[in-house]
């Protein structure tokens, strides 16, 4: 068996095992962290689910400043505290609503649906790939046409783009841009 992870950001084994502590003891954690744009933030959270998602660890939060639901990157959490006080529960419904329902793992309600045209040199292989669980996919002659909910197209991007130049996107407008 071999196993090669690409983009695998480090996790340091005490920061897993503290956000895990706190998930399973249901208590609040203090975090100090940094987002993709290296700005910095100070954040009390209740963990709800540890996700493993493309090589990486994050954690879906009840996040108290933001007064929603948040996914955090376990790599870019820079300290974690537990605190004493109980976690906020979150019904597993509202949280598959705010993390499952479009695509990638900073999903988010669906605001879009791509319509994606695969041509025939990739048009079998992305038939039988599972983009997300409420996808649609046809055939029109020998191009393969998928459509698939988003909120945030970033994700989205770099796995169309994955498919030059055998891909079409042909809505929304936004992402055909993008």
């Amino acid at each position: 068996i071999k196993i090669i992870p690409i983009g695998q950001r480090y996790v340091p084994d005490n920061r897993l095992h503290e956000v895990l502590n706190a998930l399973i003891e249901r208590k609040q954690l203090r975090l100090r962290y940094r987002d993709y744009g290296m700005r910095r933030s100070s954040r009390l959270v209740s963990p709800q689910r540890l996700v493993y998602y493309r090589d990486n660890w994050y954690v879906d939060c009840w996040c108290h400043a933001s007064k929603g639901l948040r996914t955090f990157s376990i790599a870019r959490i820079e300290h974690s505290e537990i605190t004493d006080n109980q976690a906020e529960l979150v019904s597993e419904e509202a949280l598959d609503n705010a993390f499952t329902r479009s695509y990638g793992v900073f999903a988010g309600e669906p605001v879009e649906w791509a319509i994606l045209r695969f041509l025939p040199v990739v048009a079998t292989e992305v038939s039988r790939q599972e983009w997300h669980s409420e996808q649609t996919g046809y055939w029109e002659g020998d191009d393969y046409v998928l459509t698939v909910p988003f909120s945030h197209s970033a994700e989205l991007v770099q796995d169309i783009l994955r498919y030059s130049p055998n891909v079409i996107v042909e809505a929304p407008a936004g992402l055909v841009q993008e």
